[in-house]
Order: C-alpha cells, then structure tokens, then sequence
C-alpha cells in the first residue's frame, strides 16, 4: 500500500487543522451524538483517524477503538497521542479496505 499524501502534514496537522474553534467545536458535537447514539461501551472502528484527536477521546469516553488510517505518519502521531490508552489500536487501513471488516465484528463506525 503506498502511503498518504496527508503522511507529508502529519506533524502540523494539529497546529494547522485541529486547533481551529470551528473544528473543535464540530468535534464536541460529534462527541455528543456519539454518546447518545453509539452503545455505551464496545468496539468502535475509527475510519481516517489522522493524528489519534478522536480515538483518544472515544477510548476516554469508555470505547475500545480501532484507530484506522492509511497514512503511516498518521498513524505515528495516533500512537504517540494513545501511547498510555490499551483500547486504543491504531490500524493501517484505507477505507475503501472496510469490507475486510466482518459483518458486526464491531460496535459502531
């Protein structure tokens, strides 16, 4: 699989796009909808994952996570964002790949 053109702004993503108020807050309702609507603990699979922003904060919110991404360097900065969190497992995997996942093997996308 070659790598991701988002491998390249890996390390400034979160400077870049993360930390912009109109992104935090879509996070924060994204957060809010994922409480109310996905099980309250499970298995939840994280398609594009990027720097780990979400998957920190899902396995924070009780969810084991598998933190997906086809951009190695991505997937870099999700290990060292969840380094201390188990129940997160970062996955290299585009998303066009999903039908490799088994019929309700999780929880939630």
């Amino acid at each position: 699989m070659s790598d991701s053109p988002f491998s390249d702004i890996a390390a400034s993503y979160d400077a870049d796009f993360s930390a912009l108020p109109e992104v935090r807050r879509l996070r924060e309702r994204v957060y809010a909808l994922a409480r109310e609507f996905f099980p309250k603990s499970g298995l939840v699979l994280e398609l594009g994952c990027g720097t780990g922003v979400d998957a920190r904060r899902l396995a924070e919110d009780g969810w084991e996570v598998i933190a997906s991404d086809p951009s190695s360097r991505m997937l870099d900065e999700t290990r060292a964002r969840c380094a201390d969190l188990p129940s997160v497992h970062p996955l290299r995997m585009p998303a066009e790949h999903l039908a490799c996942v088994r019929d309700r093997s999780v929880d939630a996308v």
